[in-house]
């Protein structure tokens, strides 16, 4: 890369990373404008009690953006196959996983940073970085959460792994958005990835120094009593993270605040969701470039 290219790639890079810096930091501050009632001429509403009506807005204007970019691009029985599948994952995990109808939110949210960092290290769709994507779109939805769950959330009585499920179905919309639909002509030459050999070992680091730290007892996923807020970090007399108020919270059912009930997950059952969404996109990793290549002799 020339150090122009290297420019324009660290200014994407901050691109994406401002837009989801934003998102986290807005948080608080959306999730408390969408309940408060708006004033109109023709009388006062609440964004949030039309969550059903905006998101059947957005799907639509997504169909017609697909249809657009089927119409021109190939591979569209697998393509639209993908979406299918993933269209169905997210209606399954909004039914069991989602307290209130405004979590959808989480969706758009990570498909868009996904999107711009799939156009930060790939903007001409050739080397088909997924892997890359995924991973550092779980680092950063894993920091979102963190944040939400330490500081800005009241009632954030545990870490929430259900909106890093939502989280990851939204990067792998966004990626399918970016690479679906292949055209002529964007071959997927063979190249070197020292960013997936980086996050892949950062990932190894991580998952060592978690489960250290839950070995230690630095890390608790269970208390044995009800804490408060402010007993969630103690830095004084030894370090200890809890991750929930209230033990037993993870891999119940529990009342929802929309009246129904939602599957709280803990973290092994979303271990094995990462695992197995990870090993799916490699797998259409592979499939997309073999795929590309069909295509660029197909136009040659």
């Amino acid at each position: 890369m020339t150090g122009r290219e290297h420019a324009v790639l660290a200014f994407r890079l901050a691109v994406a990373l401002g837009v989801w810096l934003a998102t986290v930091l807005l948080h608080r501050v959306v999730s408390d404008a969408v309940g408060e009632p708006v004033a109109t001429p023709w009388g006062a509403f609440r964004p949030i009690d039309y969550t059903t009506e905006a998101a059947a807005a957005l799907l639509l204007a997504t169909l017609i953006a697909l249809g657009r970019a089927a119409w021109h691009g190939g591979a569209r029985r697998a393509t639209c196959a993908l979406w299918g599948l993933l269209l169905a994952l997210m209606i399954a995990c909004h039914l069991a996983l989602v307290t209130i109808d405004i979590e959808v939110i989480h969706y758009p949210q990570y498909a868009l940073v996904a999107v711009l960092l799939a156009r930060a290290l790939d903007p001409r769709r050739r080397g088909c970085p997924l892997l890359e994507v995924v991973l550092l779109s779980v680092a950063l939805s894993t920091v979102d959460e963190a944040v939400q769950y330490l500081h800005l959330m009241r009632d954030a009585r545990y870490f929430d792994f259900n909106d890093l499920a939502l989280n990851q179905l939204g990067t792998l919309a966004g990626l399918l958005w970016h690479y679906g639909f292949p055209r002529a002509g964007r071959s997927a030459p063979a190249v070197k990835r020292p960013l997936l050999r980086g996050l892949l070992i950062g990932a190894a680091l991580c998952a060592a120094t978690a489960g250290g730290l839950v070995y230690t007892g630095a890390l608790v996923v269970n208390p044995q009593a009800p804490i408060t807020q402010a007993d969630t970090v103690r830095l004084a007399g030894g370090l200890r993270v809890v991750l929930q108020w209230t033990p037993e919270i993870y891999n119940a059912w529990r009342p929802s605040r929309s009246g129904g009930t939602y599957f709280v997950i803990g973290p092994l059952p979303w271990l094995a969701l990462l695992l197995a969404t990870t090993l799916a996109t490699w797998l259409v990793e592979r499939r997309l470039h073999g795929t590309r290549a069909e295509i660029s002799l197909a136009g040659a």
